[in-house]
């Protein structure tokens, strides 16, 4: 949220344009057959978007560790940094 990069000294207000968070009561990745083909037209479609990116186990479709998940969170701002830089 955004008070919580604010309190952390992150981010101004004045910085941040808009925020969405949407979450999903029921979203842990489920690894079936061939999943990985899937995920890969997803994740190619949301790294075209400028203003978009994903982190985290239902972002990245990964089930990882609460560290390894903040770690994807700085990977998405970079690449996000990155994209609206060019």
């Amino acid at each position: 949220m955004l008070s919580d990069l604010v309190a952390e000294n992150l981010v101004t207000p004045e910085q941040v344009i808009e925020t969405h968070v949407f979450r999903a009561p029921h979203a842990y990745p489920m690894y079936t057959l061939h999943y990985e083909t899937h995920v890969q037209v997803l994740l190619k479609a949301i790294g075209e978007m400028v203003n978009m990116e994903t982190a985290g186990r239902q972002g990245r479709f990964q089930y990882v560790n609460t560290h390894i998940a903040m770690k994807t969170g700085y990977e998405a701002a970079d690449r996000l940094l990155a994209k609206l830089s060019d």
